[in-house]
């Protein structure tokens, strides 16, 4: 009994040990685990309606769920750009909120119109024997 009770208390000492070494290294760095920070990603503006989500209730899910932030930026002159979204939180919270953005865009693909085809009367129709001839 008297060895469990010592071989427990070494690894509840090595776990505390280790958590303090990741925790002076942060604060070296001058951060926390808990110290609030700011990350910019870009989403599709034609995702931003699912990223919201009907009475906004997707957006505020992710930020209930990710205890994260979420600013969606108004759209600029061009509406077909990508909006800026701020995320405010820790480290950890903004990694988990991005993935859960990263999946709505990607069930949320965005398709680029293909050009229009180019039709010249009269000369595509391969029936009538008439077709246009390109040199190069």
């Amino acid at each position: 009994f008297t060895t469990l009770l010592y071989t427990i208390k070494f690894e509840v000492m090595f776990i505390s040990e280790n958590t303090m070494n990741t925790m002076n290294n942060l604060q070296f760095f001058g951060l926390n685990q808990t110290d609030k920070i700011k990350d910019e990603l870009r989403v599709p503006s034609k995702v931003i309606c699912h990223l919201i989500g009907p009475g906004a209730e997707t957006l505020r899910q992710i930020q209930q769920q990710t205890s994260c932030t979420v600013q969606i930026q108004p759209p600029g002159p061009d509406p077909s750009l990508d909006r800026p979204v701020t995320l405010s939180g820790s480290r950890s919270s903004i990694d988990m909120c991005k993935r859960l953005i990263q999946q709505i865009i990607s069930e949320h693909p965005v398709s680029t119109p293909s050009p229009p085809a180019m039709n010249f009367p009269g000369l595509n129709d391969f029936s009538s024997g008439k077709y246009m001839k390109v040199i190069f």
